[in-house]
């Protein structure tokens, strides 16, 4: 690998913590792939097999953090953009702490852990 490459790794946010609700200690990271960046969790049960979160066009200023329990309003609930559809939650409730990401200033996500993957709620874009 190169030294361009490792100091890009390097730089790529991380954050560890239990983002499923295993007990077991889980890894968050931004990876590059294809031109882009991906948001991926490597699950403590399930080491080697990283879980793809989501696609992530512009790495500068993403933040990948925890976000505390509590109860939070959706974007879509705050009036802002398009009103949520019938589907779409108003609310999510996060009983234990959440994989939080998005970029500085601008968005925020949670990503709950569903059984077999992480569902993304935005709760400010």
């Amino acid at each position: 690998m190169s030294v361009l490459l490792l100091a890009l790794a390097a730089a790529l946010p991380t954050l560890a913590g239990d983002f499923d609700g295993d007990g077991k200690a889980d890894q968050a990271r931004l990876e590059p792939r294809g031109g882009a960046h991906v948001l991926v969790v490597e699950r403590g049960a399930a080491p080697g097999k990283p879980q793809t979160v989501t696609m992530v066009a512009d790495a500068s200023g993403f933040f990948i953090a925890a976000q505390p329990p509590g109860t939070y309003p959706t974007t879509c609930a705050k009036d802002v953009g398009a009103p949520c559809a019938a589907d779409e939650p108003r609310q999510v409730e996060l009983k234990a702490p959440a994989l939080a990401f998005g970029t500085e200033e601008a968005s925020l996500a949670v990503a709950v852990w569903t059984g077999d993957r992480f569902a993304v709620t935005w709760l400010n874009d």
